[in-house]
């Protein structure tokens, strides 16, 4: 099959090759096999390129984990046929263990990270939603415990994240404020959210401070997509006393960054208040996707029934794959960037 084939750590457009007759090693403990229709990006999928040594993953190895596709073989038990539309994810796991990715004409998968795909959906628009999707639900419902009424601040919301994130606060009844720049803020409000706030003001920690620090108007969760570190250290001054602060991220895009992001976190985990740290409950998330099957059902559901909806950036052929990586590296995509396979 063809596929896209990094067999060392570096930049996407240098390590990156369209390969025309690679195989996944290891795949007889995956009982579904998918022709890739569509396969989005995700700052993970990039910095696993970039930054993870070989030592702690394998390689050669394709890249990332969205996929939306047709199921091509499965066992008799997966709960799936050949010609069923599906979208879906390959775990990180298997990244790690086996390489195995979705850019690439197939993939293989198992049933905890699958389901069908609503027939109202385009492959690309699928593809768009599981790890952005989960990432977002199992924060905000699962770990965050957020419920209508609750109060929540969404940091980075035009991102791939964020703009699930607004929509499944604003699905369960949550007031809603969402940083985003001024160029972003009609579509950040046109997913639901109540407030925008822009990001690029010269002050936004004073500002966050000042408009939601009386106790009216404070957050019970304050999100952050990004991994601003100074966003938590001002937290105190509008959060609530009995809410909380999760990120998913952090800004780790070399070795330096890496090892400031970890002394960053302990400090956040770890320092008490009498040596400078935050009173702020501080939680950094992680997605296991494969125990996440009921979240992805009801992600599926919402979207067939327009309570959420994708949101894409752009879309690319597949042999601009490179070009692909070049728009989510610019930091400026709003929602999802995806690469449509066949």
């Amino acid at each position: 099959m063809r596929a896209w084939v990094y067999r060392k750590s570096g930049q996407p457009s240098q390590v990156l090759k369209l390969e025309q007759d690679y195989s996944f090693s290891n795949v007889s403990h995956l009982p579904i096999k998918i022709r890739v229709k569509s396969a989005a990006l995700n700052p993970v999928g990039y910095k696993a390129i970039k930054e993870i040594p070989s030592i702690v993953t394998h390689k050669p190895a394709v890249p990332e984990q969205d996929f939306a596709g047709i199921v091509e073989e499965c066992s008799s038990d997966s709960g799936f046929k050949p010609g069923d539309e599906v979208f879906g994810m390959n775990s990180a796991t298997e990244q790690i263990k086996n390489g195995i990715g979705c850019m690439a004409e197939f993939t293989h998968t198992n049933s905890a990270v699958l389901v069908k795909k609503p027939a109202n959906l385009s492959f690309a628009e699928a593809a768009s939603i599981p790890l952005a999707g989960l990432t977002a639900y199992t924060v905000l419902i699962k770990q965050g415990g957020i419920k209508a009424g609750s109060r929540v601040l969404v940091n980075g919301s035009s991102g791939g994240v964020g703009v699930m994130a607004v929509q499944i606060a604003k699905a369960v009844g949550a007031y809603v404020v969402a940083t985003c720049s001024e160029q972003s803020a009609s579509l950040v409000k046109g997913l639901g959210a109540d407030e925008t706030v822009d990001y690029r003001q010269s002050d936004l920690l004073g500002s966050l401070t000042q408009k939601y620090g009386s106790e009216t108007s404070r957050f019970d969760l304050v999100f952050d997509a990004i991994g601003v570190h100074s966003l938590y250290k001002a937290s105190p001054g509008f959060v609530k006393s009995t809410g909380s602060f999760l990120t998913i991220s952090a800004p780790a895009d070399t070795i330096g960054t890496t090892v400031k992001t970890f002394f960053q976190m302990g400090s956040s985990l770890f320092q008490p208040k009498w040596l400078g740290g935050t009173s702020v409950p501080f939680k950094m998330c992680w997605l296991e996707a494969e125990k996440e099957h009921d979240s992805l059902v009801r992600m599926a559901k919402w979207l067939e029934e327009g309570t959420i909806k994708p949101v894409i950036d752009s879309e690319y052929s597949f042999e601009d794959v490179p070009k692909a990586y070049e728009r989510i590296l610019s930091g400026r995509a709003k929602g999802k960037v995806v690469v449509n396979v066949q």
